[in-house]
């Protein structure tokens, strides 16, 4: 997941909330991020690897003026939605959405999901710590 728009920025907080992830998940019981495949661990607070982000995808509604030089940049971490609801209508028919806790949420906005032609999906927030009961 990648964010198109970012509707707020947040200075860091320790705050812990409640939210929605989409994963993969294998017959076993093991769960997957997303994107990235790799096995992730239930039962303790993960750190997110942040690095810089350059927005690609155009902001909604979409407009003539943007360009490649209008790109915002943010750092990544865990993309989670506020809403079960929401993460339900992102997840596809091979994912799952369980429910997850972050702290350290830094920015909230919205992600496209499979095209830029129809409006995007949120609030998604990006936090630097996600636990996974």
């Amino acid at each position: 997941m990648c964010l198109c728009m970012i509707d707020k920025r947040l200075k860091k907080k320790s705050t812990v909330r409640e939210a929605w992830k989409v994963f993969r998940s294998d017959p076993g019981g093991k769960i997957s991020f997303l994107y990235q495949h790799s096995t992730v661990k239930r039962g303790e607070w993960l750190q997110a690897v942040s690095h810089p982000i350059i927005m690609s995808d155009p902001p909604w509604p979409r407009t003539e003026e943007w360009t490649s030089s209008n790109r915002e940049v943010y750092y990544s971490g865990f993309h989670v939605f506020t809403h079960k609801k929401t993460a339900l209508e992102y997840a596809g028919r091979y994912s799952n959405v369980y429910r997850v806790f972050v702290r350290g949420v830094r920015l909230v906005g919205r992600d496209y999901k499979d095209t830029t032609n129809v409006p995007p999906l949120g609030p998604t927030l990006v936090a630097d710590e996600m636990f996974v009961p």
